[in-house]
């Protein structure tokens, strides 16, 4: 993260813990701790650490305090609880894709409902309802307005490609070395934008993302183990198997 003191700033946590995790974001790599283990040390250490002393001051009566402005949450599509049971109700093979489809149509919610034609979206697009996205857009005034696309998915080629930095690249670090050639063996498919916060809603039901306010935006906040098992609910609703990429295959 670019200003990654004032990410740090910006949550509910004591100073010691906003410095490491700081830190731990920072856009240099050499401001970043070394490694993971090294990292978890830090932040442990913070954890423990004492809060730093109060300067003492004379008694006397103090104004009232007003209590902290938290920042709002957004608020969620009104349409949420019907397309988590619909969702939910692929998944548990209790209603077919086809019927999820014609379900998720008839909840369409009128142009003005933007995060509404946006959660919508999402589900379609979980389902691989491609003529319900068609109708969709068309609805919405453009693919803009849903974040998402008649051709969600891009096709990668198998194939071969040079993968690394040459010694000497501007810009470039050690662990980007040696330069090397990857073989790609097999065909795949990438979705062909970041998973946005209505596509990590719509499966999950929660939005785990800092940077709210648009559910086009990608999803963040989100752990390993928590975008796996976002991979196996969406594995389990398109009827194919959906997984992270690997390193190459990103790259």
């Amino acid at each position: 993260i670019r200003d990654a003191p004032g990410f740090a700033r910006k949550l509910q946590a004591p100073a010691t813990v906003r410095e490491v995790l700081a830190r731990g974001v920072a856009w240099e790599r050499d401001e970043r701790p070394a490694t993971v283990a090294e990292f978890c040390a830090a932040l442990d250490a913070a954890r423990r650490a004492p809060p730093p002393p109060q300067p003492s001051e004379p008694l006397r009566r103090r104004a009232p305090r007003r209590a902290p402005e938290q920042a709002p949450k957004s608020e969620l599509p009104a349409c949420l609880p019907q397309v988590r049971s619909l969702l939910k109700a692929v998944e548990g093979r209790q209603l077919s894709r086809e019927e999820a489809h014609r379900g998720l149509i008839e909840l369409v919610p009128p142009p003005t409902d933007r995060a509404g034609l946006q959660l919508v979206g999402a589900a379609l697009l979980a389902t691989g309802s491609e003529r319900g996205l068609r109708e969709l857009i068309v609805r919405a005034g453009g693919p803009s307005a849903i974040g998402v696309s008649t051709e969600p998915w891009a096709s990668i080629p198998a194939g071969s490609f040079l993968m690394g930095s040459a010694e000497g690249e501007p810009e470039s670090s050690e662990d980007e070395r040696p330069q090397h050639r990857v073989e790609i063996q097999s065909a795949f498919t990438l979705l062909n934008t970041p998973v946005t916060q209505a596509l990590y809603l719509a499966i999950t039901g929660e939005n785990p993302a800092f940077f709210e306010g648009d559910l086009r935006r990608p999803v963040e906040q989100v752990s390993a183990r928590q975008a796996e098992a976002f991979c196996t609910r969406l594995s389990a609703l398109m009827g194919r198997k959906v997984r992270l990429p690997l390193e190459a295959e990103w790259e």
